[in-house]
């Protein structure tokens, strides 16, 4: 009995001289493998190919969740003596009140689908309460194709509707406008920066100076009447050379108060801007849709003084 217990024992101790080299390689592949999905699962890639089926965004009476899109065209080139532009873009999520009683618990996420069909999510955040607020979503961007195609957002809120504290969830999307450059010498384009009875745009761009690489600059839109609406706008700088940069956009802007975003942007001189475009698209409270084309010299508006 004892001599088969002493043969059990030392099996299993010379187990590991038995296993040869073929069959250790197998359980070193199979191990990695394992480890390899695991990996996977514990985390996840940022980026998914899932489109989010939210609906077109309308407006909404009690929150105004709306995105801010910065698109700087920046050098990519590692060599001092070459040009070699390639744009990045700052998305910020701005949530304002609307009416009283206003939304508490807010919670917000923001995504995007770039152009080659990738989505992008940027931040999931939470608000106790809620008066103007804005938040960096996502601060230096490289979307493939240069461009983000459709924007994302849901927001969960809370609401007193008089008798009760009601829970809420607003999901929407919008999609981008585009320019193209056979549209350069439309002559839809207009040169008046006023929409009679219902907006007036204003860009901002100055120059501090010629020792200073960018130009500052930004954009106002006033408002006529304060009537419900919803408005879209995407702009773009088109240089000397005629190439065509995404530059400030903005989508779901509800709110019945001038929009003056609290972010400059620069364009940096060595893109050689020349002229900016504009389209804006323009929902009144009959679901009227109004578009808006609009250009300026930046000779311009560095003359105006702003």
């Amino acid at each position: 009995m004892n001599k088969e217990k002493n043969s059990i024992i030392y099996r299993i101790f010379n187990f590991p001289n038995k296993i040869n080299v073929i069959t250790m390689f197998v359980v070193v592949v199979v191990y990695g493998l394992v480890l390899l999905l695991l990996a996977k699962v514990i985390t996840p890639e940022a980026d998914y190919v899932v489109e989010l089926n939210y609906p077109p965004a309308t407006y909404n009476s009690e929150i105004n969740p709306y995105i801010f899109v910065r698109g700087t065209a920046i050098n990519a080139s590692e060599d001092e003596n070459k040009i070699d532009l390639r744009m990045q873009y700052r998305i910020i999520a701005y949530i304002n009140k609307m009416n009283t009683p206003y939304p508490t618990n807010i919670t917000y996420a923001y995504s995007a689908m770039d152009k080659g069909g990738m989505m992008n999510y940027f931040l999931e955040a939470k608000r106790s309460s809620l008066n103007v607020y804005h938040q960096v979503v996502a601060s230096a961007e490289y979307p493939k194709g240069d461009w983000y195609e459709q924007y994302f957002v849901k927001v969960r809120y809370d609401i007193n509707d008089g008798n009760e504290t009601v829970h809420k969830t607003l999901s929407l999307s919008e999609k981008a406008l585009n320019l193209k450059k056979s549209e350069l010498n439309d002559r839809k384009f207009q040169t008046s920066p006023k929409l009679p009875g219902i907006l007036e745009v204003k860009f901002i761009f100055t120059d501090d100076g010629a020792t200073i690489p960018q130009y500052d600059t930004n954009i106002q839109i006033t408002f006529d009447e304060k009537t419900p609406y919803h408005l879209n706008f995407q702009s773009w700088i088109v240089t000397e050379g005629k190439e065509i940069f995404p530059f400030i956009g903005v989508y779901n802007y509800c709110t019945p108060e001038p929009l003056k975003p609290a972010y400059e942007t620069s364009v940096f001189k060595f893109v050689k801007p020349k002229t900016i475009y504009m389209k804006l698209d323009y929902t009144d409270e009959n679901n009227v849709l109004t578009p808006f084309y609009y250009k300026v010299d930046v000779a311009t508006l560095l003359n105006s003084g702003n």
